[in-house]
């Protein structure tokens, strides 16, 4: 398993008291360099406004980059920082891609903020600035033209952004990329129940835990996955439905973040798994671990 990141990050600046802040950085750098010491945490490196563009238009990449202290909305905040730490965000997950792709590892991880799944075309929210794992894909399938992505999202909340992202891809003719999601219902961004051949909703009532989420893989998510025969899965890992994260109602264990990724396993032995949420720091870092312990295993 392969590990990319850079400490810029950490300098993505947001108000205090702010549920997505450095100290999430810091919790699961500091669990990295305790638990898995023989695995490198390696710099990688911003990205260009030309990759930015495979998702985003100009003028929101522009409206990025500031040299103040702005809030786009009241989940959404920008620094001076913040554009730099966004880019090597998208930089570590293509990076993480790259490594699998090119076959120096099965597995890779992105420890990346700020998050993304979020993030539309001309817009910014929910802590998200640009869509990294939409980015990472949509460079995957302009490299690797014969690559099949699939993007498996497990945030407590709904990737609008990613999803809304795949329709104009979609609507454009392409066909190399498929999204699905397991989520909590009701809660924001209110989006999440679309099915179709490259879309795959799965909304759980608050209150679901393991079981919940596991059938939802097993009879829902693999089924799916199975069809579109994915060469590679990327994870928009978010592990903010651990029981005790404070955002949201899923009862989620530290052990199911593992057994996502031998429960997948059987359609792609290729995965990357890319930072989203998750809020509680020790939650945050307990299950990070079980997931890279799982991640590992594969490589």
């Amino acid at each position: 398993m392969r590990i990319l990141t850079h400490s810029v990050m950490a300098d993505h600046q947001v108000p205090e008291g702010f549920p997505e802040h450095a100290g999430r950085y810091h919790a699961l750098r500091a669990m990295i360099q305790t638990d898995f010491p023989k695995i490198s945490l390696e710099n990688a490196a911003p990205v260009s406004d030309d990759i930015l563009r495979l998702a985003h238009t100009q003028d929101h990449i522009d409206s990025m980059k500031t040299d103040s202290y702005i809030m786009i909305d009241g989940d959404t905040a920008l620094s001076p920082a913040s554009y730099d730490a966004a880019c090597h965000a998208v930089g570590a997950a293509i990076a993480a891609c790259d490594c699998v792709l090119s076959g120096q590892s099965n597995t890779a991880f992105a420890l990346t903020r700020p998050p993304g799944h979020h993030a539309s075309s001309e817009k910014a929210e929910g802590f998200c600035l640009f869509n990294t794992v939409f980015i990472a894909a949509r460079n995957i399938v302009k490299n690797y033209p014969d690559t099949k992505v699939l993007i498996m999202d497990f945030d407590v909340h709904h990737g609008n952004g990613t999803e809304a992202l795949l329709e104009t891809y979609l609507d454009e003719g392409g066909e190399n990329i498929a999204y699905a999601s397991v989520h909590q219902e009701g809660i924001y961004p209110g989006t999440g129940y679309k099915q179709n051949r490259f879309i795959y909703n799965c909304p759980l009532l608050s209150g679901s835990g393991s079981a919940d989420f596991r059938d939802s893989i097993t009879y829902d998510i693999i089924p799916f996955a199975e069809k579109f025969a994915p060469d590679i899965i990327l994870y928009s890992a978010g592990f903010d439905g651990h029981r005790d994260d404070p955002l949201a109602g899923l009862n989620y264990s530290h052990e199911d973040y593992a057994w996502i990724v031998d429960a997948l396993s059987s359609i792609s032995r290729k995965q990357v798994s890319i930072l989203e949420g998750g809020y509680n720091l020790e939650a945050l870092a307990i299950s990070a671990h079980h997931h890279l312990k799982a991640l590992a295993n594969l490589s």
